[in-house]
């Protein structure tokens, strides 16, 4: 925390993220309108002291959406990648510490999965279950789970013949113990940073998804949707797409500069 605190960089992703977490928690309370409210008399209106981001073809206001669209970005962002997590973890743990016909079988099973192309497979299991809310975090965790699984796999399998493992072993320990107190907090590091760059990617897929009208659908505000009721009007009105692009890239910015600073902070070469 010295190390990550001394990171301007890191430190300045993170209150970026936490300012976007906050205006969406608050979304009911400081949005100016209802993002479902149509006002065909303002369609189409360009930014203003009225609209701060303008109005859609529908006359909605497009400040209060981005707003209120956080909620949905930025949740599915953050419950698939912790899907992903838990269901790499438990993988992972299995095949890293067990190793021999286990690790043999859950990793011939991830390579069937990442054969498959990433956003393929992501189209794929999304047009299986269907649009939604829930459906798309499925999706989504579903495919980056392989990824988490595959990189703590690599670590615990430096850590679990450490002498604190045998150590613990000797005084009759059981194995799930073992693997949760000690293996498990001692190999967390690198997919502690996968994870936070992972919120990132999910945020793009989760945009890209919606805008192919497989993830979340309109009316509902997610970033990725408004983009995609906004590229037919991208010549004449280009704030329609200008401002949830934005947040989207500043959301992922932010991020990846956290992720960066926390990987240099986790590095033990760079220990003080």
């Amino acid at each position: 925390m010295h190390r990550l605190r001394k990171n301007r960089m890191a430190m300045s992703g993170l209150v970026l993220f936490c300012v976007l977490l906050f205006l969406a928690f608050l979304a009911p309370w400081i949005s100016p309108y209802n993002y479902a409210e149509i006002n065909l008399v303002d369609k189409f209106a360009l930014p203003s002291s009225r609209h701060l981001f303008g109005c859609d073809e529908f006359g909605r206001d497009i400040f209060s959406r981005i707003i209120y669209g956080g909620r949905y970005s930025l949740t599915v962002g953050l419950l698939a990648t912790g899907g992903s997590l838990i269901i790499g973890v438990i993988m992972g743990s299995l095949a890293g510490f067990f190793g021999g016909k286990m690790d043999t079988a859950i990793m011939r099973f991830l390579d069937i999965f990442q054969s498959i192309p990433g956003t393929l497979f992501t189209i794929c299991i999304a047009a299986a279950l269907g649009t939604g809310f829930d459906k798309t975090i499925m999706a989504l965790a579903v495919t980056r789970a392989p990824g988490m699984a595959r990189t703590l796999r690599a670590s615990i399998m430096k850590t679990r013949n450490e002498e604190y493992v045998e150590a613990a072993r000797a005084t009759g320990c059981g194995t799930f113990r073992i693997i949760v107190r000690y293996v498990l907090p001692n190999s967390f590091s690198p997919l502690l940073v996968q994870t936070t760059m992972g919120v990132a990617q999910t945020l793009l897929a989760v945009a890209s998804l919606s805008y192919i009208g497989l993830g979340i659908q309109p009316p509902t505000p997610e970033w990725g949707a408004m983009l995609s009721g906004a590229k037919n009007y991208i010549r004449d009105y280009p704030h329609m797409l200008l401002f949830p692009g934005l947040f989207i890239a500043i959301t992922v910015l932010g991020l990846n500069m956290f992720g960066d600073g926390l990987r240099d902070a986790l590095d033990p070469k760079l220990k003080d």
